[in-house]
């Protein structure tokens, strides 16, 4: 059986000895693999004023769109190690692009010198509001009773939300009909009109469809209930989900070779920006938890992430 969890890779995470080092740069880019107006750039961009007045320099967001954010992660992986550059990264192509791609232009376990975990962002499984589902435990046991027959959209082959529909399966042992979508849009339109029961949606995007009864929310994919979904339950808490987590966490990681010094200069600023009660409820309208993980506990996270993907994967028989 398929287990949650993931023992992690860690060699390869590269620092420079802690130690005394050049200021940094006036002008910091931070690097966003999506466009303008996603999560990814927002939360980046609500992390850049209290960054920058920390550390006394000018931190400017800078959108580099493509591949699911690959292609940012390969311009920084390359990029200079004065700490002029770093990464805002997500899960996605830091995790799950590595279990899916052999060909990578980066690895995410040696390319990247990890700083802080910013804020995480778990899914919430909905339904349409027409199906009888008001547990994931319904949905389990209608799944048993008609294998193959319920639906739960995706927003794409090998997209988190299609992943986090085959975890479900996986580990309750039940076969639902997948359908992917060319993004996740249309699934989610389709699921509030009833083209489809199930979906795993962002926060922020489902609340209000959910607050305005159009969707019913059965659990949230991360390890504890959120504030914004009062009432909501981890998944983990159904009996056949035991371990089941999936948390789409958003932080900043430097190129592999960025001195330990200013690692360590940056993760203490970005601990303290998150521990400001503006910024933390900034993020909490966007549907995030501020979620600090400094360099090596970071590290260690991305590691464990990537082996939990690349046994659903092998499972699924995904991988290019």
């Amino acid at each position: 059986m398929l287990m949650a969890g993931g023992a992690a890779a860690l060699a390869g995470w590269h620092l420079e000895p802690f130690a005394q080092q050049a200021p940094l740069p006036k002008m910091i880019s931070l690097i966003v693999g999506f466009p303008p107006g996603g999560p990814n750039d927002l939360i980046a961009r609500l992390l850049a004023p209290p960054l920058s007045e920390r550390i006394e320099r000018n931190v400017v967001v800078e959108n580099r769109p493509g591949a699911d954010g690959e292609l940012a992660a390969a311009y920084v992986a390359r990029g200079p190690v004065d700490g002029g550059m770093l990464l805002f990264a997500s899960a996605g192509a830091m995790t799950i692009s590595p279990a899916l791609k052999k060909d990578l232009p980066y690895d995410p376990m040696k390319d990247f010198a990890p700083v802080a975990r910013v804020a995480s962002s778990p899914m919430v499984m909905v339904a349409n509001p027409a199906r009888p589902y008001r547990t994931a435990a319904d949905v389990i046991a209608a799944a048993r009773r008609a294998p193959g027959k319920i639906t739960y959209a995706s927003a794409g082959v090998g997209s988190p939300t299609h992943l986090a529909g085959a975890l479900l399966c996986n580990l309750a042992r039940i076969d639902m009909l997948h359908v992917p979508y060319k993004g996740g849009g249309p699934a989610l339109t389709d699921t509030v009109g009833g083209q489809v029961e199930l979906y795993f949606a962002g926060v922020s995007t489902a609340l209000p469809f959910i607050q305005s009864g159009k969707l019913r929310a059965l659990g949230v994919t991360g390890s504890a209930p959120l504030a914004s979904l009062p009432g909501v339950p981890p998944l983990a808490d159904t009996p056949d989900l035991k371990g089941y987590l999936i948390d789409n966490w958003y932080g900043v990681l430097g190129p592999a070779r960025l001195p330990g010094a200013r690692v360590a200069l940056l993760g203490d600023a970005i601990e303290a920006c998150l521990k400001d009660d503006n910024l933390r409820k900034k993020l909490q309208v966007q549907g995030v938890e501020p979620a600090l993980a400094r360099n090596a506990r970071f590290g260690e996270l991305i590691g464990a992430d990537i082996a939990k993907w690349k046994t659903l994967v092998r499972a699924l028989g995904l991988s290019t």
